[in-house]
């Protein structure tokens, strides 16, 4: 099939969406070709001590989310944080046990031609925005999505998602400065 999206659109994208998961068999086959044709699996670590989530949990993760988009919308990007400092302790990745190893295995799937890529942008200025990496499925991941029958009642949201409790702050009467969840 011919791509005929335009190129990344650095204003049309969602943030990486790491609480969506599926077990689906269609989902779980083309992770597991891909774990071991592009050499994810590498980087497990053979021994006793077990990663919270594995490279083949993260290559799904990020599968699942490009295949969410590509149902959506084919030429949304994702914003997809290639800093180290993204994925440290207390940060929200780090929360739902996604390691700065997430960042390889985007590599790696650039590399192979599964994923496009737009680079991201830091202005040293100060003056201006700056912008995370944008990724896409490739024409070779969008034909590989066409073959499959998983729709959006096969993905579910993930248990640790992320609760953003909204409050509101109030001087009482005693002039304390109060804070309530709405």
């Amino acid at each position: 099939m011919q791509d005929n999206l335009p190129p990344i659109d650095r204003w049309n994208s969602n943030p990486l969406d790491v609480h969506k998961w599926s077990d689906h068999p269609e989902i779980k086959e083309l992770a597991d070709r891909l774990y071991v044709e592009i050499g994810i699996n590498l980087l497990d670590k053979a021994g006793n001590r077990k990663a919270r989530r594995t490279a083949r949990d993260m290559l799904r993760v990020l599968l699942i989310d490009l295949y969410v988009n590509w149902l959506n919308d084919p030429s949304r990007a994702i914003g997809f944080s290639k800093n180290n400092n993204s994925y440290v302790v207390k940060s929200r990745y780090n929360q739902v046990f996604i390691s700065p190893k997430i960042i390889k295995v985007e590599a790696l799937l650039h590399q192979n031609g599964w994923v496009d890529e737009l680079d991201f942008y830091h202005d040293k200025t100060g003056k201006a925005d700056s912008y995370t990496t944008r990724i896409r499925a490739s024409q070779k991941l969008r034909d590989a999505f066409m073959g499959m029958t998983v729709d959006l009642y096969d993905i579910h949201f993930d248990v640790d998602r992320e609760v953003i409790i909204l409050r509101e702050k109030f001087e009482d009467e005693d002039g304390q400065i109060k804070k309530v969840n709405l």
